[in-house]
């Protein structure tokens, strides 16, 4: 039988409010950038063994969701009307 390991609810650091992420209590993570849905706030955090600590934002490495999301042949043409936007 596989043993289920222990899940717990990641909490925002500012409102304390439930975040839409769950850690396992292997879960590693290093700079990540946590988003809030209640008070729109995103923190980076590093979590280890439940364990979560906020990261200095001048420690963290810049990050930019433009660099994810869009990547060359697909950014929105901006000058075209909406209803003619192609990817």
């Amino acid at each position: 039988m596989i043993a289920l390991k222990e899940k717990q609810w990641v909490y925002c650091p500012i409102c304390n409010n439930k975040t839409r992420m769950q850690i396992r209590e292997d879960t590693v993570l290093k700079n990540f950038p946590l988003f809030c849905p209640k008070c729109k706030h995103e923190i980076v955090i590093d979590v280890w063994q439940f364990n979560i600590k906020i990261v200095n934002e001048q420690d963290a490495e810049p990050t930019t969701m433009r660099n994810h999301i869009c990547s060359g042949k697909h950014e929105l043409k901006t000058n075209i009307l909406p209803d003619k936007l192609l990817l």
